[in-house]
């Protein structure tokens, strides 16, 4: 099966990026909701 994005490292680099801050700022706001 071949990955639905393009092979580019440096756009594979971004989105892993722009995953990482996704999921950071989603566990902020789960740690905000909880306190």
């Amino acid at each position: 099966s071949e990955p639905a994005e393009p092979a580019d490292p440096r756009k594979a680099a971004v989105a892993a990026a722009i995953a990482r801050v996704q999921a950071k700022k989603a566990a902020q706001q789960q740690v905000v909701n909880e306190d």
